[in-house]
């Protein structure tokens, strides 16, 4: 299956352990376009803008949504990735990065997370 992983930047160590996992079983993964990258500022990177678009289209060629840490924190930018899978009508799966299982999601639960999400402040 082809998934993008989703998570804030924070997550970023669970999201490329989860890649390694999740591609050794056989999945096509989809994550950060740039491992060095820091995601987690409060400076306009104009490097990050592009990186999230460049984040949505591998989610249009994608058939899930891989959600890290969903649970732990959901910030703005990943609730948009969310609301973005759900209108292109991708699955949603947890994913557990120390084993690289996925948990299946109702895709109306994380739509509704993700909408109380972005109604909050940044």
């Amino acid at each position: 299956m082809r998934i993008t992983l989703c998570g804030s930047g924070r997550f970023k160590e669970q999201i490329f352990e989860a890649e390694m996992r999740l591609s050794k079983t056989g999945h096509t993964v989809y994550s950060f376009g740039d491992k060095s990258v820091s995601y987690h500022s409060q400076e306009p990177n104009v490097d990050k803008h592009v990186l999230d678009l460049v984040h949505l289209d591998k989610i249009c060629n994608s058939e899930a949504i891989g959600l890290i840490n969903e649970g732990v924190y959901l910030g703005h930018s990943t609730a948009r990735e969310i609301l973005w899978g759900y209108i292109q009508g991708k699955e949603f799966y947890d994913v557990i990065p120390a084993d690289g299982m996925l948990l299946s999601l109702d895709p109306d639960l994380v739509r509704q997370r993700a909408l109380k999400r972005l109604a909050e402040p940044a």
